[in-house]
């Protein structure tokens, strides 16, 4: 006998065994999902409410609810003890007469309601298994807010709604006050899981995910979302905004809110409110409110994981977040808590951005408008924080990275970087130039109003055929109409004669002269005679009259002495002459 032998296989590696557990987890919710939509009836009504709806079928076979009469606060109660949506849909009856639906095409009218449709469609289930959506459910008739309500958690796997204008789903129970209107909803160990299809509440004004747990596998659209995943109640009535009130005992699980890769959340604006020991929110998917704002309250942490993204209009997150990811906000993100930014992390702000904790960065953090660092701040090696506006701190700063305020913006250079694309441009300007060509035969036809000149040469030749004039005047007189053609011709070059009103403009100056002349007479005739009159008559005559006192008053002195009577000053006193003189008389 012989014994074939087998190739020995190799060894499992380490992280094989992980990625099938992982795996399986995976695919665990959706196998859950179809196994207890195939086992659970679609509807069950609860035969122990005092009062029950009815249900009904259409002619397509799409299963029709006919629901209670509304009581004052305008709130229909149906208690089931299975609820469950199939893919052909639900249509839940809240007309007083015969309506066209969507699902279910014409049907009759709702006796139930006697004559005043609900505001408020409460559907409460009071059995032990979880409620599976897997189809549209429409309100007939008068638009109306949907409640689900099922503590064993509820299941959407290509849920939608049909003239709502308000969703909300509740792994829970429903509490009311003493008017009869609803107060608020109060969960357990309830959870709520979105798979496959995914849920769509465009359609619908505001929609409510309420449970102990939420995940997030597959698609959600809404226009305002609000997730609350914790236990004890939490009232949501209150569009965009959540009041919850927590239970300390219990199992906490690991997670409360939790976005897988393969989940997503598109919306107007999304609040979210996680409550948990571990990790409050776990985004591993793409969220994103982009029109609107994205507001997350945990007790736990935030954690956004390498690859997933949260981007909103305004970003506000109270509670410790660890970032892996993308955050962005389009006008402002604010953290209450403390910051751990990893190096594949990225978060940027539109505005400003304040983060009241501490903050330790590997990655990059940056803000259009100023940042505000209220704690201590660690900036590593591979961290950059920068803003084009001021860097606020506050606490400690260990800076190993790079911190830049007041940055350029580069918004200015990617025009500058976008203009380069523009040079392909002047080639198509370039072949504008070939335009002018096509202008080069407009400038031939103005060449076209030359040979009217030359046809003005032509009426000089019948000038000198005048002498024939008289045999054919009719040609005559049809060669002046040639002229009257040309006249026009003649006119507009008459058009540039308006240089006649500049030679106007010199006459102008004729008349500026003789404004001249008469105030130039006068200043002359006036300042000039005074000019020459004083010098001859005042100065001149003065002079001769002066000087001959000092000259003749030493002339007479030598001839009024006598001689021998007055002696003689010795200063004019001549020994020589005067002795030779006198000698005789002695």
């Amino acid at each position: 006998m012989q014994h074939t032998t087998q190739a020995h296989r190799p060894p499992l590696r380490p992280g094989t065994r992980r990625a099938l557990v992982a795996a399986l987890a995976c695919t665990m919710p959706l196998l859950a999902a179809q196994l207890a939509h195939a086992q659970a009836a679609p509807l069950v009504v609860d035969p122990s409410a005092a009062i029950r709806p009815a249900l009904a079928t259409a002619a397509n076979g799409t299963p029709i609810v006919n629901i209670t009469a509304p009581d004052s606060a305008g709130i229909s109660h149906n208690r089931f003890t299975e609820y469950n949506v199939n893919p052909a849909g639900l249509v839940l009856n809240n007309s007083t007469s015969a309506v066209d639906t969507q699902l279910a095409g014409r049907i009759d009218g709702n006796a139930l309601l006697g004559g005043a449709p609900a505001s408020v469609i409460l559907n409460q289930v009071t059995g032990v298994n979880a409620s599976v959506l897997a189809g549209a459910t429409e309100v007939a008739g008068q638009r109306a807010r949907v409640i689900v309500a099922n503590p064993n958690g509820i299941s959407i796997d290509g849920g939608s709604f049909i003239n709502a204008n308000r969703v909300s789903l509740v792994a829970g129970t429903t509490e009311f006050d003493d008017g009869g209107t609803i107060r608020r909803f109060r969960t357990e160990n309830g959870r709520i899981s979105i798979d496959g299809a995914g849920l769509d509440a465009r359609n619908v004004d505001q929609l409510d995910l309420v449970s102990r747990t939420l995940k997030v596998n597959a698609a959600l659209h809404a226009r305002r979302a609000t997730l609350v995943a914790h236990r004890g109640t939490a009232d949501v009535e209150r569009p965009g905004s959540s009041q919850v009130s927590s239970r300390a005992d219990g199992a906490v699980p690991d997670v409360a809110i939790d976005v897988s890769a393969l989940g997503s959340m598109h919306a107007s604006g999304i609040t979210m409110h996680g409550s948990s020991t571990g990790v409050g929110v776990n985004l591993a998917g793409k969220v994103d409110a982009v029109t609107g704002g994205i507001s997350i309250l945990s007790d736990g942490r935030v954690q956004v994981q390498n690859g997933a993204s949260l981007t909103g209009g305004g970003v506000a997150i109270d509670g410790n977040l660890d970032n892996a990811g993308t955050v962005r906000a389009g006008s402002g993100l604010s953290l209450m808590g403390n910051l751990r930014n990893e190096s594949t992390g990225r978060i940027e702000s539109g505005g400003a951005l304040s983060s009241m904790g501490s903050v330790s960065n590997a990655g990059a953090m940056h803000a259009d408008g100023s940042m505000s660092l209220m704690g201590s701040l660690v900036n590593e090696r591979s961290g950059r924080i920068s803003s084009y506006g001021r860097i606020n701190r506050m606490g400690g700063m260990t800076n190993l990275g790079e911190l830049v305020q007041f940055m350029k913006r580069p918004e200015a250079a990617a025009p500058v970087g976008d203009k380069p694309v523009a040079p392909t441009a002047p080639v198509v300007v370039v072949e504008k130039p070939v335009e002018p060509e096509t202008a080069t035969p407009v400038a031939e036809k103005p060449v076209a109003p030359t040979p009217p000149v030359v046809v003005a040469e032509k009426p000089a030749q019948p000038e000198t055929s005048a002498p024939i004039a008289p045999t054919p005047p009719v040609v005559v007189a049809e060669k002046p109409t040639q002229p009257e053609t040309s006249a026009p011709v003649a006119e507009k070059p008459i058009a540039p004669t308006p240089p006649v009103v500049i030679a106007e403009k010199p006459a102008q100056p004729q008349i500026r002269p003789p404004v001249a002349n008469p105030f130039v007479p006068p200043i002359a005739v006036s300042v000039f005679p005074p000019m020459p009159a004083f010098p001859p008559a005042v100065f001149i005559p003065s002079r001769p009259f002066v000087t001959p006192p000092f000259a003749f008053r030493p002339i007479p002195a030598p001839v009024v002495p006598t001689f021998g009577t007055i002696a003689m000053p010795p200063m004019f006193a001549q020994p020589a002459a005067f002795n030779l003189a006198f000698a005789p008389r002695f």
